[in-house]
């Protein structure tokens, strides 16, 4: 089982019961951001929250819910269309933490053109920029004098995902979509959206952008790097805690250039 798979089953299912998501489908990106709105609103990782399920379908047996967790395809789409139904506030979801679960609101459109993903984008590079240098370092790779930002290899489909999963984290524990909070960090260093408009017009070097909001919120969730407070005025943020995916596009640790690399 992986992100992929489960995000897809998400999207697939906010897709057959949304309204009119034929004109403007939901993404597996937008899958991915449930998934992360659910980890945070519940506490807990969505493969611990689908073993629950599988143990509440056993009457408790674990070793007969360990089989269905891995052997049953099935029961993860079952399982993600449950907890969609019950999000959407469609069918309550009477299995265990479920209630945990808050109202949720899709994004909906073209995942690649909207902020989700952009955040996504920004996020999952610089998740997956940090992973890799990890890897490298492990493996006694180095880049003396190199951005690892701008070295590392392109950033995969999986990490972009990661990327979206915090956007949902993010949006649960704030109850607000991810660019409303861009505009309250707009509106704090300048005022108004009126005037960071007017800035961008102006062409202000120091504006802050999304893609710097993306990189600094994703550092904050790590617990390492820089903060998006370290230069910028302070608003009101509630913090998540994220653990990126380690499988999520670091299967083959080759290094970036092995004419750039030190042993």
């Amino acid at each position: 089982m992986s992100i992929t798979a489960i995000s897809k089953s998400v999207a697939d299912r906010l897709n057959a019961a949304l309204p009119n998501s034929g004109d403007e489908p939901c993404s597996i990106g937008e899958g991915a951001r449930f998934i992360g709105f659910v980890e945070q609103s519940t506490g807990t990782n969505i493969w611990s929250f689908l073993m629950e399920y599988c143990r509440s379908l056993e009457g408790g047996d674990a070793e007969r819910a360990q089989n269905l967790f891995l052997n049953r395809p099935d029961v993860q789409v079952e399982f993600a269309s449950r907890l969609v139904d019950h999000a959407l506030g469609l069918t309550p979801g009477y299995f265990p933490l479920a209630e945990l679960i808050p109202p949720y609101t899709a994004h909906g459109g073209d995942f690649a053109s909207d902020r989700l993903g952009e955040f996504a984008d920004g996020a999952g590079r610089l998740m997956f920029a940090d992973a890799w240098a990890t890897r490298e370092q492990e493996l006694g790779r180095t880049y003396p004098g190199e951005n690892l930002y701008d070295i590392a290899p392109d950033t995969p489909d999986e990490a972009i995902l990661e990327g979206a999963r915090l956007c949902g984290c993010y949006e649960a524990a704030n109850r607000q979509p991810i660019h409303k909070l861009f505009e309250l960090a707009c509106i704090a260093e300048y005022g108004s959206m009126e005037a960071w408009e007017a800035a961008e017009e102006a062409g202000d070097d120091d504006l802050p952008d999304f893609e710097h909001f993306s990189n600094d919120l994703a550092f904050m969730a790590l617990g390492a790097g820089v903060s998006w407070f370290d230069d910028r005025k302070k608003f009101d943020l509630v913090r998540v805690g994220f653990e990126y995916a380690e499988e999520a596009g670091l299967d083959d640790p080759e290094p970036a250039d092995a004419s750039e690399m030190s042993l």
